[in-house]
């Protein structure tokens, strides 16, 4: 029984390589304040109908993710993408000799207005998953579908003290999302912290992005831990999320602070509990309970 305990643990807590399941991925860099002329722009996006994007650029940013740049087809049209909310992507691929239609929610971690409007999107490629294929196929010039955005966390300047953070993979995304709003409004005096798990170094997503935002803004820290460190030189943690690193880099419990988390199933299971559904956040649970943490004090995306 023991032994079986064991294995399971190890493998409960090989979660950082993968993506998050609850893929809340939103923009970064919205303009705090909005012309007369932005308003009056008809969105490119809408919520009840997928709308097309051309593929305008893609590189690989590590072994396995992309980061893909799509344009808006017409430059008449705005990007209103607010902090936090994702977009649905829709495609078409043959399941043996049928067409199947896939979707999937991505987060875009930049975007920009404008005649030359685009949005980037970080995806993670999987053998198994097929929208993710079917996005590592396309070629500049090709068309994909987005409908959105979908609001799951509205931040607002100052509404608490701190934010701690804990992102597993592409969980990172609606972090960054979040923590390039806060930074780049002055009048934001929020303290930021991440925890931000991997499996290894190479697998840091927009780890120069945050880094340079650590060094940059005395509100912003990040800590990282990898399950395969490099032999030397690494300055981060091994192994998983543990109850004594949140207690070393987090903010503690409070009703001035909120804890995000973001990453895959067996990650937010041993954090903080699953979310009941997409609309509903569920008990909470896990690591975060045990250190006194209460319900009001956790978002999960």
């Amino acid at each position: 029984k023991e032994k079986k305990k064991k294995m399971i643990t190890r493998r409960f807590f090989r979660f950082a390589g993968f993506s998050a399941s609850v893929v809340c991925f939103t923009a970064v860099g919205i303009q705090s304040s909005i012309s007369q002329e932005k308003k009056n722009k008809e969105s490119a996006f809408d919520q009840n109908q997928f709308q097309k994007f051309y593929l305008q650029s893609s590189e690989f940013v590590s072994h396995n993710t992309r980061r893909f740049r799509f344009s808006v087809s017409e430059k008449d049209k705005t990007l209103d993408i607010p902090v936090s909310s994702c977009i649905v992507a829709r495609g078409v691929i043959d399941t043996k000799g049928k067409k199947t239609e896939i979707t999937r929610p991505y987060t875009p971690v930049e975007f920009r207005d404008g005649e030359n409007g685009y949005f980037d999107l970080l995806v993670k490629k999987y053998t198994w998953g097929e929208m993710s294929n079917y996005l590592f196929s396309l070629k500049p010039g090709d068309t994909v579908e987005f409908k959105g955005p979908y609001m799951n966390f509205e931040y607002k300047p100052n509404m608490k003290k701190s934010i701690g953070m804990i992102a597993g993979g592409t969980g990172i995304t609606p972090m960054y999302q979040i923590i390039k709003r806060v930074l780049q409004n002055t009048d934001d005096k929020t303290n930021v912290s991440l925890i931000f798990a991997n499996v290894s170094e190479w697998d840091i997503l927009l780890k120069k992005e945050l880094d340079d935002l650590a060094q940059t803004h005395k509100n912003f820290k990040v800590h990282y831990v990898l399950e395969n460190p490099p032999k030397n030189d690494w300055k981060g943690s091994t192994g998983y999320v543990t109850p004594k690193m949140i207690q070393s880099y987090l903010p503690p419990p409070s009703d001035n602070s909120t804890i995000f988390v973001c990453g895959p199933p067996a990650m937010m299971k041993a954090l903080c509990g699953q979310k009941e559904n997409p609309n509903s956040q569920g008990d909470l649970a896990g690591v975060l309970k045990k250190l006194g943490y209460q319900k009001n004090h956790v978002f999960k995306f």
